[in-house]
């Protein structure tokens, strides 16, 4: 009886302390476009189909991944709003889009991807950036501001841009200086 005792303490203890938390993976390789805005318990793993071709993955307001994601094979993750709590890394030529939302950990950016991020006042200039790695911080287009590490290797590109409220001002006051520099000329019947 007191040999049965000190079995079910131990045990009782590996179960209490010893155990660790279980941790699943999402795998979404369908080859169609899929929006995430429910919690994803588990790690994330993007990647495409041979038959169906690369898959699409939109993280979107109300959306939560709470660890990893990888991205690979011709595939695309674009995040709109929701919460990404562990790395997003991209491999084999995939792509990734983020404007909004909140990132808590690590970029990486692997073999010929391609990652763009919109928003203002980048602590790096707009435009492509390869082969580097850096904390990058600014503000993405919805608000929301970015502070992360990013590691960029093996032909793989991030390039940052403004967002398209910036561009459209931009665009307007190239059209108002072009107006001042060449005002439109009066014909000989024009009144002024």
């Amino acid at each position: 009886e007191r040999k049965m005792r000190k079995v079910i303490l131990v045990s009782m203890l590996v179960c209490c302390f010893g155990a660790g938390k279980v941790q699943g993976m999402m795998v979404y390789n369908f080859g169609g476009e899929c929006d995430i805005d429910f919690r994803v318990n588990d790690s994330v793993y993007i990647d495409d189909n041979s038959a169906e071709g690369p898959t699409t993955v939109n993280l979107l307001d109300g959306g939560l991944i709470a660890y990893f994601m990888k991205v690979s094979g011709d595939s695309v993750f674009n995040m709109y709003g929701g919460w990404a709590g562990g790395d997003l890394e991209f491999y084999d030529h995939s792509s990734g889009y983020i404007c909004g939302g909140v990132r808590m950990s690590d970029l990486e950016i692997w073999d010929n991807s391609r990652l763009t991020i919109a928003g203002t006042g980048f602590n790096y200039p707009y435009g492509t950036h390869q082969n580097t790695t850096g904390y990058l911080t600014g503000t993405l287009s919805n608000g929301e501001p970015i502070a992360t590490l990013f590691y960029i290797h093996d032909s793989a590109t991030m390039t940052l841009v403004p967002e398209p409220a910036t561009l459209l001002l931009l665009g307007l006051g190239v059209v108002i200086w072009t107006r001042r520099l060449y005002p439109p000329k009066l014909s000989a019947g024009s009144i002024p």
